[in-house]
Protein backbone atom coordinates (compact mmCIF):
# COMPACT_ATOMS: atom_id res chain seq x y z
CA UNK A 1 0.00 0.00 0.00
CA UNK A 2 3.32 2.40 -0.01
CA UNK A 3 2.32 5.41 -1.98
CA UNK A 4 5.61 7.06 -4.57
CA UNK A 5 4.62 10.17 -5.71
CA UNK A 6 6.40 13.05 -7.80
CA UNK A 7 5.01 16.47 -6.81
CA UNK A 8 8.03 18.50 -8.40
CA UNK A 9 7.91 20.95 -11.08
CA UNK A 10 11.17 19.49 -13.13
CA UNK A 11 11.75 16.39 -15.17
CA UNK A 12 13.02 13.38 -13.50
CA UNK A 13 14.41 9.86 -14.14
CA UNK A 14 14.37 7.56 -11.69
CA UNK A 15 16.69 4.49 -12.05
CA UNK A 16 17.37 3.32 -9.05
CA UNK A 17 14.10 0.66 -8.39
CA UNK A 18 15.70 -2.26 -5.82
CA UNK A 19 14.97 -5.02 -5.76
CA UNK A 20 11.83 -6.44 -4.20
CA UNK A 21 10.59 -2.95 -4.27
CA UNK A 22 6.75 -3.06 -3.71
CA UNK A 23 3.64 -0.04 -3.59
CA UNK A 24 0.15 0.22 -3.49
CA UNK A 25 0.11 3.70 -5.56
CA UNK A 26 2.61 5.07 -8.12
CA UNK A 27 1.58 9.03 -8.91
CA UNK A 28 2.53 12.08 -10.60
CA UNK A 29 0.87 14.89 -9.35
CA UNK A 30 3.02 17.66 -10.59
CA UNK A 31 1.98 21.30 -11.60
CA UNK A 32 4.13 22.09 -14.17
CA UNK A 33 5.20 20.69 -17.81
CA UNK A 34 7.52 17.53 -16.40
CA UNK A 35 7.90 14.44 -17.06
CA UNK A 36 8.72 11.01 -15.07
CA UNK A 37 10.61 8.43 -16.52
CA UNK A 38 11.34 5.77 -14.61
CA UNK A 39 13.47 2.79 -15.30
CA UNK A 40 13.22 -0.63 -13.97
CA UNK A 41 16.31 -2.16 -13.40
CA UNK A 42 14.89 -4.24 -11.13
CA UNK A 43 10.82 -5.56 -11.52
CA UNK A 44 8.11 -3.35 -9.43
CA UNK A 45 5.33 -4.77 -7.97
CA UNK A 46 1.74 -3.25 -7.40
CA UNK A 47 0.16 -4.63 -4.70
CA UNK A 48 -2.34 -2.38 -2.56
CA UNK A 49 -3.66 -4.92 -0.63
CA UNK A 50 -3.58 -8.56 -1.95
CA UNK A 51 -6.56 -10.37 -2.38
CA UNK A 52 -8.85 -7.53 -1.13
CA UNK A 53 -11.15 -4.94 -2.54
CA UNK A 54 -8.82 -2.29 -3.43
CA UNK A 55 -6.81 -1.71 -6.53
CA UNK A 56 -3.42 -1.00 -6.66
CA UNK A 57 -3.13 2.59 -8.76
CA UNK A 58 -1.22 4.37 -11.26
CA UNK A 59 -1.87 7.74 -12.18
CA UNK A 60 -1.17 10.81 -13.46
CA UNK A 61 -3.28 14.15 -12.09
CA UNK A 62 -0.92 16.93 -13.26
CA UNK A 63 -2.43 19.87 -13.83
CA UNK A 64 -0.33 21.38 -16.42
CA UNK A 65 -1.00 21.43 -19.79
CA UNK A 66 2.06 20.54 -22.40
CA UNK A 67 4.02 17.39 -23.75
CA UNK A 68 4.55 15.44 -20.43
CA UNK A 69 4.21 11.93 -19.47
CA UNK A 70 4.22 9.40 -16.58
CA UNK A 71 6.84 6.89 -18.47
CA UNK A 72 7.68 3.53 -17.60
CA UNK A 73 10.65 2.97 -19.46
CA UNK A 74 11.25 -0.67 -20.10
CA UNK A 75 11.68 -3.18 -17.69
CA UNK A 76 8.94 -5.38 -15.77
CA UNK A 77 5.96 -4.83 -13.80
CA UNK A 78 4.55 -7.14 -11.67
CA UNK A 79 0.65 -7.21 -10.58
CA UNK A 80 0.25 -9.21 -7.77
CA UNK A 81 -3.11 -6.68 -7.52
CA UNK A 82 -5.59 -5.98 -9.46
CA UNK A 83 -4.46 -1.93 -11.32
CA UNK A 84 -6.24 0.58 -11.92
CA UNK A 85 -4.35 2.82 -14.65
CA UNK A 86 -5.85 7.01 -14.11
CA UNK A 87 -5.23 9.47 -16.30
CA UNK A 88 -6.76 12.48 -15.32
CA UNK A 89 -4.21 15.43 -16.17
CA UNK A 90 -3.73 17.68 -18.28
CA UNK A 91 -1.44 16.59 -20.75
CA UNK A 92 -1.57 16.83 -23.99
CA UNK A 93 1.57 14.65 -25.52
CA UNK A 94 0.93 12.90 -28.86
CA UNK A 95 3.00 9.71 -27.49
CA UNK A 96 0.64 9.71 -24.42
CA UNK A 97 0.05 10.90 -20.78
CA UNK A 98 1.33 7.31 -19.45
CA UNK A 99 3.20 5.12 -21.35
CA UNK A 100 4.03 1.48 -20.82
CA UNK A 101 7.35 0.28 -22.51
CA UNK A 102 7.92 -2.04 -19.60
CA UNK A 103 6.41 -5.82 -19.78
CA UNK A 104 3.39 -5.94 -17.16
CA UNK A 105 3.42 -9.72 -15.68
CA UNK A 106 1.08 -11.23 -13.12
CA UNK A 107 -2.75 -12.51 -12.40
CA UNK A 108 -4.29 -8.85 -12.03
CA UNK A 109 -6.89 -6.95 -13.56
CA UNK A 110 -6.14 -4.11 -15.65
CA UNK A 111 -9.00 -1.07 -15.33
CA UNK A 112 -8.48 1.70 -17.27
CA UNK A 113 -10.01 5.45 -16.91
CA UNK A 114 -8.54 8.35 -19.13
CA UNK A 115 -10.35 11.76 -19.41
CA UNK A 116 -8.84 12.29 -22.66
CA UNK A 117 -10.28 10.46 -25.74
CA UNK A 118 -7.95 12.36 -28.45
CA UNK A 119 -5.05 11.29 -29.37
CA UNK A 120 -3.21 13.98 -27.31
CA UNK A 121 -3.15 12.51 -23.76
CA UNK A 122 -4.06 8.92 -24.84
CA UNK A 123 -2.63 5.90 -22.28
CA UNK A 124 -0.27 3.85 -24.66
CA UNK A 125 1.47 0.03 -24.52
CA UNK A 126 4.44 -0.08 -26.30
CA UNK A 127 7.44 -2.50 -27.29
CA UNK A 128 6.31 -5.76 -25.30
CA UNK A 129 3.55 -4.74 -22.92
CA UNK A 130 2.24 -7.06 -21.50
CA UNK A 131 2.80 -10.40 -22.68
CA UNK A 132 2.58 -12.13 -19.76
CA UNK A 133 0.22 -10.65 -17.37
CA UNK A 134 -2.75 -13.39 -17.29
CA UNK A 135 -5.96 -10.62 -16.00
CA UNK A 136 -8.77 -9.34 -17.84
CA UNK A 137 -8.76 -5.30 -19.13
CA UNK A 138 -11.62 -2.83 -18.68
CA UNK A 139 -11.25 0.14 -19.99
CA UNK A 140 -13.92 2.55 -18.85
CA UNK A 141 -13.39 5.75 -20.48
CA UNK A 142 -11.18 7.42 -23.45
CA UNK A 143 -8.37 6.30 -25.51
CA UNK A 144 -6.14 3.69 -25.15
CA UNK A 145 -3.54 2.72 -28.02
CA UNK A 146 -0.97 -0.25 -28.51
CA UNK A 147 1.41 -1.07 -31.38
CA UNK A 148 3.16 -3.90 -33.15
CA UNK A 149 5.17 -4.96 -30.70
CA UNK A 150 2.51 -4.95 -28.02
CA UNK A 151 0.97 -8.32 -26.72
CA UNK A 152 -1.29 -6.44 -24.29
CA UNK A 153 -2.47 -10.01 -22.93
CA UNK A 154 -2.55 -11.50 -26.29
CA UNK A 155 -4.24 -14.39 -25.27
CA UNK A 156 -8.09 -15.35 -25.78
CA UNK A 157 -8.23 -15.77 -21.98
CA UNK A 158 -8.05 -11.92 -21.25
CA UNK A 159 -11.05 -10.70 -22.31
CA UNK A 160 -11.05 -6.84 -22.81
CA UNK A 161 -14.03 -5.00 -22.14
CA UNK A 162 -14.48 -1.66 -23.95
CA UNK A 163 -16.80 0.63 -22.10
CA UNK A 164 -18.83 1.03 -18.79
CA UNK A 165 -22.20 2.00 -17.96
CA UNK A 166 -22.80 5.84 -17.83
CA UNK A 167 -19.13 6.89 -18.72
CA UNK A 168 -19.08 7.89 -21.88
CA UNK A 169 -16.97 7.35 -25.38
CA UNK A 170 -13.70 4.33 -25.89
CA UNK A 171 -11.08 4.35 -28.13
CA UNK A 172 -9.06 1.19 -28.58
CA UNK A 173 -6.50 1.62 -31.68
CA UNK A 174 -3.50 -0.27 -33.39
CA UNK A 175 -1.37 2.81 -34.33
CA UNK A 176 0.27 0.06 -36.68
CA UNK A 177 -1.03 -3.68 -38.42
CA UNK A 178 -0.40 -5.87 -34.99
CA UNK A 179 -1.25 -9.53 -36.66
CA UNK A 180 -3.42 -11.39 -34.49
CA UNK A 181 -5.17 -9.97 -31.35
CA UNK A 182 -6.33 -13.12 -29.45
CA UNK A 183 -8.25 -11.11 -27.16
CA UNK A 184 -12.24 -11.63 -27.07
CA UNK A 185 -13.89 -8.11 -26.62
CA UNK A 186 -17.20 -7.10 -24.80
CA UNK A 187 -18.80 -3.92 -26.26
CA UNK A 188 -20.36 -2.84 -22.89
CA UNK A 189 -24.03 -1.27 -22.82
CA UNK A 190 -24.99 2.12 -21.70
CA UNK A 191 -22.01 3.86 -21.82
CA UNK A 192 -23.63 6.97 -23.48
CA UNK A 193 -20.96 7.48 -25.84
CA UNK A 194 -18.56 5.82 -28.92
CA UNK A 195 -16.85 2.63 -28.57
CA UNK A 196 -14.45 2.89 -31.05
CA UNK A 197 -12.22 -0.07 -32.20
CA UNK A 198 -9.80 -0.93 -35.22
CA UNK A 199 -6.25 0.22 -36.35
CA UNK A 200 -4.90 3.67 -37.54
CA UNK A 201 -1.24 3.86 -39.20
CA UNK A 202 -0.14 6.50 -41.12
CA UNK A 203 2.07 4.27 -43.48
CA UNK A 204 1.05 2.13 -46.13
CA UNK A 205 1.80 -1.71 -44.32
CA UNK A 206 0.83 -4.60 -46.13
CA UNK A 207 0.32 -6.44 -43.05
CA UNK A 208 -3.11 -6.79 -41.39
CA UNK A 209 -5.21 -6.37 -37.71
CA UNK A 210 -7.29 -8.97 -37.26
CA UNK A 211 -9.19 -9.24 -33.55
CA UNK A 212 -9.00 -12.93 -33.72
CA UNK A 213 -11.43 -13.06 -30.54
CA UNK A 214 -15.01 -13.11 -30.16
CA UNK A 215 -16.53 -9.59 -30.20
CA UNK A 216 -20.06 -9.56 -28.11
CA UNK A 217 -21.92 -6.50 -28.69
CA UNK A 218 -23.72 -5.42 -25.66
CA UNK A 219 -23.84 -2.11 -26.94
CA UNK A 220 -22.86 -0.37 -30.51
CA UNK A 221 -19.74 -0.84 -31.58
CA UNK A 222 -18.10 1.76 -34.44
CA UNK A 223 -15.25 -0.27 -36.31
CA UNK A 224 -12.36 1.93 -37.87
CA UNK A 225 -9.61 0.71 -40.91
CA UNK A 226 -6.76 2.82 -41.91
CA UNK A 227 -6.09 0.03 -44.51
CA UNK A 228 -6.86 1.19 -47.94
CA UNK A 229 -3.93 -1.35 -50.02
CA UNK A 230 -3.93 -4.77 -49.72
CA UNK A 231 -4.25 -5.04 -45.96
CA UNK A 232 -7.36 -4.97 -43.58
CA UNK A 233 -8.58 -4.53 -40.32
CA UNK A 234 -10.25 -8.13 -39.63
CA UNK A 235 -13.26 -9.34 -37.12
CA UNK A 236 -12.24 -13.27 -37.71
CA UNK A 237 -14.28 -14.78 -35.61
CA UNK A 238 -17.63 -14.71 -34.02
CA UNK A 239 -19.71 -11.08 -33.61
CA UNK A 240 -22.95 -11.48 -31.66
CA UNK A 241 -25.21 -9.65 -29.63
CA UNK A 242 -28.10 -7.05 -29.19
CA UNK A 243 -25.76 -3.83 -30.53
CA UNK A 244 -25.01 -2.41 -34.13
CA UNK A 245 -21.90 -2.37 -35.82
CA UNK A 246 -21.14 1.13 -38.05
CA UNK A 247 -17.85 1.01 -40.07
CA UNK A 248 -15.74 4.15 -40.50
CA UNK A 249 -12.76 5.57 -42.17
CA UNK A 250 -11.34 5.18 -45.53
CA UNK A 251 -9.76 2.09 -45.31
CA UNK A 252 -10.97 -1.48 -45.48
CA UNK A 253 -12.38 -3.73 -43.23
CA UNK A 254 -13.39 -7.79 -43.28
CA UNK A 255 -16.05 -9.72 -41.20
CA UNK A 256 -15.32 -13.50 -41.82
CA UNK A 257 -16.87 -14.95 -39.01
CA UNK A 258 -20.18 -16.93 -38.76
CA UNK A 259 -21.67 -13.71 -37.13
CA UNK A 260 -25.06 -13.52 -35.20
CA UNK A 261 -25.19 -10.05 -34.32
Amino acid sequence: GAVATLDGSTAVTTQDIVAGATVGTLEKTTSGNASWTIELPNALTFDQDGAGAGFAVIRNTTSATGGHRLNFNAGTIVLADDLLISNTSASTSTTGSIVFQANITGAGNITIENVSNAAAGQIAFLYNTGSNFTGAVNINSGRVTFNRNTQFGNQAGNTITLGKAGQGSVTLLATQPVGAVTNNIVVAAGTGGTLLLGETSNVGYTAETNFSGTVTLNGDLTLTSSQTGTARVVLSNVVSGAGSLEKVGAGIAKLSGVNTY
